[in-house]
């Protein structure tokens, strides 16, 4: 995958992505196990259920800065699906002009690993990949999606930060599943339900990525993320992303979310 390709990766998987943060982690550990699980996981769905919705349109700036360089501005727009425990996400480039013919499938299905569909123009064929491969600013696509599935997760304390109510939920990785991401700590805001920051670390302990949800407002009726800060510590480079606008449509014609259509785009 070209490295541009990779970019359209990154705006599909932040454009959709799930986020939250860490603290000392010692409040509350002395609760009884099975009901701090039952807790930390009904805290988790409740957000996924809060975020979703059959159609939405979403059209978001996002500016890489790599160290040592200037950062650069891309605007990507992605168009979601959800239906029948399947999601199916359509991003494409809006700017720079020259990055117009770039256009990313996503298909996560409930239990199976989530898959990424480009076209490749050049060799007139599909491309697929997984969610562990490293896309620009050294991001994951499965921490970009989220894939909350692959973690058990429990709740950890209630804590109040800037006036309000967070739940801290810490996320650990299944022994039958596999991802370098072995641990989320995130925060939950209480009120509305949405992550507001998280702390990404690896099986050694090793913090990996912070994710800053910096501000959110009121669309549709729902309550949304408008402007994203992540820190990579691995490789030093800052992805921030702002929401220019996001609609929830009735309905978004069917063969915008089939394959195919990929090869169409920026013709």
């Amino acid at each position: 995958m070209t490295r541009r390709l990779l970019i359209v990766a990154v705006a599909q998987g932040l454009l959709a992505l799930v986020c939250a943060s860490c603290t000392d982690g010692k409040a509350g550990s002395e609760a009884p196990l099975a009901p701090v699980r039952a807790r930390g996981n009904e805290i988790v769905n409740e957000y996924l259920k809060r975020d979703a919705s059959p159609f939405r349109r979403s059209t978001v700036s996002i500016v890489v800065t790599e160290p040592g360089g200037p950062g650069k501005r891309y605007v990507f727009e992605s168009i979601r699906r959800q239906q029948g425990g399947e999601t199916r996400t359509l991003t494409r480039a809006i700017e720079p002009p020259d990055e117009r013919e770039l256009a990313i499938l996503t298909i996560e299905v409930t239990g199976q690993p989530a898959v990424t569909v480009t076209y490749v123009a050049s060799q007139k064929r599909f491309r697929e990949s997984g969610t562990g491969r490293t896309f620009l600013g050294g991001l994951t696509s499965q921490e970009l999606l989220g894939e909350w599935d692959k973690y058990e997760s429990r709740f950890v304390a209630e804590r109040a930060v800037g006036g309000r109510t967070m739940h801290e939920v810490e996320s650990v990785l299944k022994k039958d599943r596999d991802s370098v991401i072995h641990r989320i700590v995130s925060l939950f805001d209480a009120g509305t339900g949405l992550p507001r920051q998280l702390e990404l670390f690896d099986s050694r302990g090793e913090k990996l990525r912070t994710f800053d949800m910096l501000e959110t407002r009121r669309i549709g009726g729902r309550d949304v993320i408008t402007k994203t800060v992540v820190e990579n510590h691995v490789q030093r480079t800052r992805i921030a992303f702002d929401l220019i606008d996001m609609t929830f449509p009735a309905d978004i014609p069917s063969e915008v979310f089939d394959r195919t259509y990929l090869q169409h785009l920026g013709r």
